[in-house]
């Protein structure tokens, strides 16, 4: 008995201790977990931190070793300039930026939403052939189309914002018959038949049973169609030839960064103005787009 006290004993203790060892091993994996987290954030959000800085500094204050981090004598006078310069320009390019974004948004998306219902919907010859073209196109860089692009749109004198939103629709319609298939795909097709049972027509059964049910897939790629065009400068840079038809990116760039000396102050003045919008938007739309890009890969 006193052998079998000892040894239950014995069994406390290790199980005791193993939990402790346990317990000890899990708190700094949790620790380091966390760690990596923090310092993730802090060089996600140091550019964004340092753009504020910069803008509310004078131009004395920016190349001052040690920087400052926080301004000392903050001022306005870099939105001043930003909002001012060339009468109001910046303005100007705002405006297009608008328009260009909100025209591929939407364009891309009508056009996404009847082909990702064929390929949803419907089978014919050629559709999967179809399908992995598509899907094909998002391999080649943009960069590689640029000259081609150019080439063309100068043929078809197509340039400025018209060239800028063709060329723009076109990388944003493979992404979004994509995305939107697969939202297709999770509503069964049962619920479409049964409203056609009913008497609707095929297009009414997909406006009034479909749509509503895939509406935060919907409102995600709008989203990020809209956002991949706000904030592209290569194409814009490239295509825009006319100085007030510019967009926002490729604006700043011309009246911002000269041949002898940039304006960092106005500049990430300007930066801020062009974060904001996107800022809003997201806050806003958050819930649809994180449940769109959920659950558009999850089949029902």
């Amino acid at each position: 008995m006193a052998y079998d006290f000892i040894d239950f004993n014995n069994y406390i203790l290790a199980t005791y201790y193993g939990r402790r060892e346990k317990m000890r091993v899990y708190s700094f994996k949790w620790i380091v977990i966390y760690l990596i987290l923090i310092i993730a954030v802090i060089i996600t959000l140091f550019p964004v931190f340092w753009m504020l800085s910069t803008a509310f500094k004078p131009i004395e204050d920016l190349f001052k070793i040690p920087p400052q981090w926080i301004p000392k004598n903050p001022t306005l006078d870099n939105f001043r300039y930003t909002f001012t310069i060339a009468n109001g320009i910046f303005l100007k390019f705002f405006r297009n930026s608008l328009i260009v974004s909100t025209a591929v948004s939407l364009l891309s998306l009508f056009i996404a939403l009847i082909a990702a219902y064929s390929f949803s919907r419907f089978r014919y010859m050629g559709r999967d052939a179809l399908m992995l073209w598509v899907l094909a196109t998002q391999m080649i860089p943009m960069v590689l189309l640029l000259i081609s692009l150019y080439a063309l749109l100068v043929k078809i004198h197509m340039l400025n914002l018209w060239g800028l939103i063709l060329t723009y629709m076109c990388f944003a319609l493979p992404f979004a018959v994509w995305m939107l298939k697969g939202f297709f795909d999770s509503i069964p097709i049962d619920l479409e038949e049964q409203a056609m049972v009913d008497g609707c027509t095929r297009l009414s059964a997909m406006v009034r049973i479909t749509l509503p049910l895939i509406l935060p897939g919907i409102i995600a790629t709008a989203l990020f169609n809209f956002l991949s065009a706000w904030d592209e400068f290569m194409f814009a840079i490239t295509i825009i030839h006319a100085n007030e038809l510019r967009t926002l990116p490729a604006g700043m760039f011309a009246i911002f960064i000269g041949e002898k000396q940039i304006r960092w102050g106005p500049m990430m003045a300007g930066s801020i103005f062009i974060t904001i919008p996107v800022v809003i938007v997201f806050i806003f739309l958050q819930k649809y787009l994180v449940q769109g890009l959920t659950k558009g890969a999850i089949k029902g």
